[in-house]
Order: structure tokens, then C-alpha cells, then sequence
């Protein structure tokens, strides 16, 4: 019996697959469905590999949104802050509050059991999305009212 080339390349069965997250295992579903209750919205159909990478840019997402907002939270609780630091400042809050920004924060907040971020993660957020960061101690309003629209 000749076996064809396939039948050695196939990916095994999901139920053979060891996932290190709950967002692997969901994501292996091969399905993308937006969270949302439009019904114009359908899944889309996505290979391991394509859901893995979207898992990966989550992932870097969350990480880069995540090390913004400590840069920032280090220059917030300040009581000095350099025309350097302030202009960093601004900047860092822009992106913090940009429609990409927020609706990544959004997203990770709201699939909260895909484990992607973990709970101190989710309190950043949760605060930035208010309009707050944290020195460790206690919550600091964002000086949003100071940015300049330049």
C-alpha cells in the first residue's frame, strides 16, 4: 500500500495539541469571531500558523502598551518634570489614547480568559482607560487637559 505525502504532513487532530495558554487552545479553533453582537459580523476562518501570529502581535501589543504606561507613570508622579520629560509625557499619553491603543486595551480587558494578560496587566489598563496611572501606592489622574493638539 503506497501512502500518499499528505498522510505524513498532516497536522494532528486538536486534541493531540499541548496549548501553553487558553488563548492557544481558542485561537486553535481556526476561527476568528469579533467580540461583538453585530450580527453583519462573521467569523473568519484562520490557520494554527495565522492565529498564532495574531496571538504573537497580542502578545508584543500588550507588552509595548504595558512598558508606555510605566514610562509614563514615571514621569507623572514627578513634581519637577523637564520640558524634555513633558514632551515625552504628551507623547506617551497620545498613544496611550489612541483608537488602536484603547481598542487594544478594550479587547485584552474584555477576553480576559484568553490569559494573554495577567492581572496586574489588566489593573494598567483598567486605570489608563479611566484616565489614571499608578505610582504602586496610589491612582494619578492623567494630565489629559495639558496636551497640546499640535
Amino acid at each position: 500500500m503506497i501512502e500518499s505525502k499528505a498522510s505524513h504532513n498532516r497536522t494532528p487532530p486538536l486534541s493531540e495539541h499541548v496549548f501553553q495558554t487558553k488563548a492557544e487552545q481558542i485561537l486553535s479553533s481556526q476561527t476568528i469571531a469579533p467580540d461583538s453582537k453585530d450580527p453583519s459580523f462573521e467569523p473568519i476562518p484562520v490557520t494554527n500558523e495565522q492565529a498564532a501570529f495574531l496571538l504573537a502581535k497580542t502578545k508584543e501589543s500588550a507588552s509595548e502598551l504595558t512598558r508606555l504606561i510605566y514610562l509614563l507613570s514615571n514621569i507623572v508622579v514627578k513634581d519637577d518634570v523637564t520640558a524634555e520629560e513633558y514632551s515625552l509625557e504628551q507623547s506617551y499619553i497620545k498613544d496611550l489614547l489612541s483608537e488602536s491603543s484603547v481598542s487594544t486595551m478594550t479587547f485584552l480587558l474584555q477576553n480576559r480568559q484568553l490569559g494573554i494578560i495577567d492581572d496586574k496587566t489588566a489593573l494598567l489598563f483598567s486605570d489608563v482607560l479611566e484616565g489614571y496611572v499608578s505610582d504602586g501606592q496610589q491612582r494619578i489622574p492623567l494630565p489629559i487637559d495639558k496636551i497640546s493638539n499640535q
